[in-house]
């Protein structure tokens, strides 16, 4: 068991933001409020936690260049701190486990979920909301070298027996 320490992102500026511009959502505009965007991650002090042997839990919280807080989607901090630290793996912890076809239907599990495997969910709609956030995020923490993403949930922490993979090459869609 390792010892904790409690950080956000905000401490050691570890988690620079910006103010996340107001979207144009069906035809409204959106103003998101208190929401940043990761514009960069200093990882340096969470590196010398984990090399002093404690296991960092992070807030996302992050602060703009004036000082000011902003929360930030947990997930897409979690992405961005294990492709800024060179991380081997991310687990992306979700309370339905891995990527299902049928969000009711645990036999829908799909193993695996490649990039054309996501453009065909968004397309047909089975991939949506927090499914399609998790995704992106892992589809960007490939992209900046993180060797292995699973969403799975917290029970298959372990064992990955329930887990979707998410990879970086393209195969044909899964059905």
């Amino acid at each position: 068991r390792l010892p904790t320490v409690g950080l956000s992102g905000v401490d050691g500026d570890l988690l620079r933001v910006v103010k996340r511009p107001p979207w144009n959502i069906d035809g409204q505009e959106v103003d998101f409020g208190w929401v940043g965007d990761v514009e960069r991650i200093e990882p340096g002090m969470v590196k010398v936690l984990l090399e002093a042997g404690f296991l960092p839990v992070l807030a996302p919280l992050g602060v703009d260049g004036e000082g000011r807080i902003y929360n930030v989607n947990a997930d897409t901090v979690a992405g961005a701190l294990a492709g800024a630290l060179g991380a081997e793996k991310l687990l992306l912890v979700t309370d339905s486990g891995g990527l299902r076809r049928d969000p009711g239907a645990p036999d829908s599990l799909l193993s695996r979920c490649d990039a054309a495997t996501y453009e065909a969910g968004l397309e047909e709609g089975w991939i949506h909301g927090g499914m399609r956030v998790k995704l992106h995020v892992a589809f960007e923490a490939l992209g900046a070298g993180v060797a292995e993403v699973f969403m799975l949930s917290p029970d298959d922490l372990a064992a990955r027996r329930r887990a979707t993979q998410v990879v970086a090459v393209r195969q044909k869609a899964e059905g």
